[in-house]
């Protein structure tokens, strides 16, 4: 008999330590935490709009940040029929090799640009005037840039 009660409290601690093991693996598997509250996020658009003064064969150009967020502007600006357009470099404004005229600074909302100025040669010809504005970015050092490769998709 001594046997039998020897083996059966072997059985009997076996089979409690695997109940208590079994409960605490489970216990870690199943562990987790809920939150309640929630928070409101507004995305905010850019948008921008191209004021023009015309004064014969001359316009005046600058673009104005109708939104919320500080922005960098670039133009370009394209003659139809091809033909010669002359542009005066203005404060602010600067050419590119990609055609475009880039505003050095961002501007904030309900701000604008400086005028750029452009004559038109030929009576026939149009200009054409076309603005982009990208989000004006900071890097670690807080500085100011533009990515003109950045593409939002909605």
């Amino acid at each position: 008999m001594k046997k039998i009660n020897r083996k059966m409290i072997i059985i009997l601690c076996t089979t409690i330590f695997f109940v208590i093991t079994a409960g605490t693996v489970w216990a870690f598997f199943t562990n987790y935490v809920t939150v309640d509250g929630k928070a409101n996020v507004t995305l905010t658009e850019l948008s921008s709009n191209i004021k023009q003064e015309t004064n014969g064969n001359k316009r005046s150009i600058s673009i104005n940040n109708t939104g919320e967020i500080p922005c960098f502007v670039r133009v370009k600006v394209i003659a139809v029929p091809n033909d010669t357009i002359n542009i005066q470099t203005a404060n602010g404004w600067s050419y590119n090799e990609d055609g475009y005229w880039y505003y050095e600074n961002f501007i904030n909302g309900a701000e604008s640009t400086n005028n750029l100025e452009i004559e038109v040669t030929n009576k026939n010809t149009k200009a054409m005037v076309i603005s982009e504005t990208t989000e004006a970015w900071h890097d670690n050092s807080e500085n100011a840039y533009a990515d003109w490769n950045k593409v939002y998709n909605h």
